[in-house]
């Protein structure tokens, strides 16, 4: 073999480029490993510490959500890379979270209260909302007594609740010294506040259930409350409750409790409330004994204390909607009867009003009575231990629904003309937004409110009476608002009057009430 120095350049050459680029892969290598790699912590960031408080979940005492959106991007916790290692949105751990990071989170503190109010505002109880200017630039007026007007307002209540009422204005006024609150208890409220009105007489602010706001409206004789309020304050009614002071368009009155009827009984005799009409029968017939002074149920005879059974078997007096009147209907006929041949019998017939069939039950001579919280601080100062529930279902098609009412504040058309609009409304907002005053007024009175806030409160959930109303609520019918009401209520009573004296039939006392009513709604 011939030695060629060219041909042995050339392998030189070729070995030496193989080291070389050996050499700078394995350089490469040695650098690459050297150079921190992408973080993968959002992925898990529960796994970077040996703390509980780096959840995502347990961030911040605001319960900020996981997903921070308003943290700038360097430490966003989704979807953006970081170069913090471990746990980039931790702001109460102290032994990972540079500090840099923390600074960032801290610092924009995004808020979930999406309730809180802009603009001006006013905190009634712990309850803070939004309210028009005008209402807040009063209201700092008549807090500092830099103004003085007189309010009068009329209810109708039984003596306890007029005192109850009376120390809640005592708190208004209290809170608010340029305002003077006039509470006057007025029997027959309704026909002498229309006549007042007409003379330019009486009060600035009246209060009863809802179904009266119809009758009001068309006549004239209220305004409406739509130009005083914010969405913030409506945040506050249940919506059922609110949608009961609307009518035609508008908000005539601002709601502050509920009522309806329920089956109430003391538990000496009764341990545990009945799930069906025949276990409540069986106790009326257990109890029922005429000769002894016993009775098996106590009950109010009359058109608001009937309409459960009347609605149970598809009856109505009146539908809202299609104008239509029901009272001789079939199912309102049937419901009546089944009132009269299934719970009349055991009860004390000569006198079926409210004070007489309340007495029975307090002095231990019925088991249960039928009643709305109204009569609860009676049954209470009496001693009697007992429970509230719905009235239990005939069958699975035939349930009693009660009629119900919201408790409405209404303003007086006298309030605009004589300038007291202002303290009225001030005065409502404060009754119907104070979380204290419906907790106030649901212990001491079992009124169930309708203030969210209230009802959800740990004070309310734990009076037994006012969770059993509430139950009987959700289980009820409203009454209706139309004005054509007040021409309804007078014949169906009479009918059951007739009735229960023995005058008529049911057909003959209720087919007559269908026809007067018609008769009145055409004239």
């Amino acid at each position: 073999m011939v030695f060629s120095p060219t041909k042995a350049l050339s392998k030189t050459a070729t070995i030496t480029a193989i080291v070389i680029i050996i050499i700078v892969i394995v350089a490469a290598a040695y650098f690459a490993m050297q150079k921190p790699a992408p973080t993968t912590t959002t992925a898990t960031p529960t796994t970077s510490t040996p703390t509980t408080t780096s959840s995502p979940t347990k961030t911040t005492t605001t319960s900020t959500p996981t997903t921070t959106t308003t943290t700038p991007s360097t430490t966003t916790t989704k979807t953006t890379p970081t170069t913090t290692t471990k746990t980039t949105t931790t702001t109460t751990s102290t032994t990972t979270s540079p500090t840099t990071t923390t600074t960032q989170t801290t610092t924009t503190t995004p808020t979930t209260t999406t309730t809180t109010p802009v603009g001006p505002t006013l905190k009634f109880g712990n309850v803070v909302v939004q309210v028009t200017p005008e209402i807040k630039e009063f209201a700092e007026k008549a807090k500092n007594g830099e103004v003085h007007v007189t309010v009068e307002i009329w209810v109708s209540v039984m003596p306890f609740e007029e005192t109850i009422l009376k120390n809640v204005t005592e708190m208004f006024m209290k809170e608010y010294p340029g305002i003077t609150i006039k509470l006057v208890n007025t029997p027959q409220m309704k026909e002498k506040f229309k006549a007042a009105v007409i003379v330019g007489k009486g009060p600035d602010l009246l209060t009863w259930a809802h179904d009266w706001t119809g009758e009001f409206v068309e006549a004239g004789l209220i305004v409406p409350f739509d130009e005083y309020l914010t969405d913030s304050i409506k945040s506050i009614y249940l919506p059922a409750a609110l949608s009961a002071a609307e009518y035609k368009g508008h908000i005539w009155g601002l709601p502050w409790a509920s009522e309806t009827v329920a089956l109430v009984c003391n538990t000496e005799m009764v341990s545990e409330p009945p799930k069906t009409f025949d276990e409540l029968k069986s106790i009326m017939e257990k109890y029922y004994n005429p000769d002894q002074g016993k009775y098996g149920i106590s009950h109010q005879v009359d058109p608001y204390f009937v309409s459960a059974w009347i609605h149970a078997f598809g009856g109505f007096y009146y539908n809202d909607t299609t104008g239509q009147v029901g009272v001789g209907s079939p199912g309102t006929i049937e419901g009546f009867k089944f009132f009269l041949n299934n719970i009349a019998p055991y009860m004390y017939r000569d006198d079926v009003g409210h004070e007489t069939q309340l007495k029975l039950f307090i002095e231990k001579d019925t088991p249960c009575i039928v009643t709305g919280p109204w009569d609860i601080p009676k049954i209470k100062e009496a001693g009697i231990k007992f429970f509230v529930t719905p009235l239990p279902k005939i069958d699975n098609q035939h349930i009693p629904k009660p009629y119900s009412g919201i408790k409405l504040w209404w303003m007086s058309k006298l309030a605009k003309e004589r300038g007291t609009d202002k303290a009225a409304v001030l005065f409502v907002l404060w009754f119907t937004l104070n979380d204290e005053v419906a907790k106030y007024l649901a212990k001491t009175a079992g009124f169930v409110p309708v203030n969210k806030v209230a009802l959800e409160s740990p004070e309310v959930k734990s009076i037994p009476e006012v969770y059993g109303y509430a139950k009987a609520v959700a289980n009820s019918i409203p009454m209706p608002k139309s004005p054509a009401m007040a021409k309804v209520w007078g014949p169906v009573a009479d009918a059951i009057n007739a009735v229960w004296n023995g005058q008529a039939t049911v057909e003959e006392a209720f087919k007559l009430a269908q026809q007067q009513i018609e008769e009145k709604l055409k004239g």
